[in-house]
């Protein structure tokens, strides 16, 4: 527990007085903190104390370069070793805010990345989680931004998962459409092509009456 309300102090200091010449050591400590050894509360008290500091004014990706892949890795095991879809969500936004702010430093973890996505869809329609599968789409949305218009290895899973979260015959398309539309849209904004396999999703285009009408 002593271990756990350090995580939350630190992460409550970073955006008061935590100086640019400290954040190395900050990075450094949640790759300590985020390891399988630790209990599963400092874990996740490292996962909001994360998000605080990504999420803070003085991030810079030059600083947290070196350790991007260290912690990406980290919390790719930390979504493994959680159940409850609420955990997997808050765990997921947290690398979806990572990919945001790294923006095209992340390319080189993107296989990473991807890794994972599949399983995660897959688990979430056992977990009936139409809210799990919204920041999946919004993790992907940021993944297809960083690679600027290079999205080719990216188009099995994105196809898959814009075609579901648009589907007006299913139910879940109610909570999943807006976010399907925004990763269907943003490859035609950062490539100077059609993107082969987005153009096979034409049924988008007879769906748009039904969502904003």
């Amino acid at each position: 527990m002593v271990r756990y309300r350090v995580v939350w102090l630190v992460g409550n200091w970073v955006g008061v007085k935590m100086s640019a010449e400290l954040r190395p050591n900050l990075y450094a400590m949640f790759v300590s903190v985020l390891q399988r050894r630790e209990a599963l509360v400092v874990r996740l008290g490292a996962v909001e104390a994360l998000q605080l500091s990504v999420d803070d004014f003085a991030f810079t990706s030059e600083a947290f370069s070196p350790f991007v892949a260290s912690i990406v890795e980290l919390l790719l095991q930390l979504l493994a070793d959680v159940e409850q879809g609420d955990t997997k969500m808050k765990v997921l936004n947290v690398l979806s805010l990572i990919i945001e702010r790294m923006g095209p430093s992340i390319r080189p973890h993107i296989g990473t990345l991807l890794q994972c996505m599949p399983q995660l869809w897959e688990e979430s329609s056992h977990e009936g989680s139409s809210m799990l599968r919204c920041v999946i789409l919004i993790a992907l949305t940021n993944i297809v931004k960083a690679v600027e218009g290079d999205s080719l290895q990216l188009q099995p899973m994105t196809t898959q998962a814009i075609a579901f979260a648009t589907d007006v015959k299913r139910p879940e398309h109610v909570y999943l459409a807006e976010d399907g539309l925004d990763l269907w849209y943003v490859p035609w904004c950062t490539s100077n092509v059609c993107p082969p396999l987005y153009s096979s999703l034409s049924h988008i285009w007879s769906g748009l009456h039904l969502w904003y009408a």
